[in-house]
């Protein structure tokens, strides 16, 4: 009897576990609901005039990376510093137009054509096998 209650149990959750999959959207699915989603776009471009908190400096674009720690913050349990990047930081997106003449940058891409339906592949076990020499 026991057994009999076990494997209808055991039955009960394979068939609400496949309908549950059953209901679930596929990649390509997934894909279409985002792309027909609204996007806000709220990057600024990193420049003079971007809008910062008050106590912070207009940022300014410099010929090197330099942190300048700002003491008088940090006794009010703020840490923060100054940061002056170098002029061609950008995000992964951009730097295929500082070498080639011509493309889009991101302030150019819209949002909906970064959806890209996905599948990651790991061959870590095939891998491991591998001895790394140097």
């Amino acid at each position: 009897m026991m057994r009999a209650k076990e494997l209808t149990s055991l039955g009960l959750v394979v068939l609400i576990t496949a309908a549950a999959r059953a209901a679930e959207p596929t990649l390509l699915e997934n894909q279409k609901i985002l792309e027909s989603a609204k996007f806000i776009e709220l990057t600024h471009a990193f420049e003079p005039g971007i809008p910062r908190w008050p106590g912070f400096p207009d940022e300014k674009a410099g010929d090197g990376v330099s942190v300048r720690k700002r003491p008088r913050l940090a006794r009010h349990g703020i840490f923060n510093g100054d940061f002056y990047p170098r002029r061609a930081m950008g995000t992964h997106v951009d730097p295929p137009a500082h070498f080639i003449k011509g493309i889009r940058t991101v302030d150019q891409i819209s949002p909906k054509e970064m959806i890209l339906a996905l599948v990651v592949s790991t061959f870590t076990a095939r891998w491991q096998k591998i001895p790394i020499t140097h």
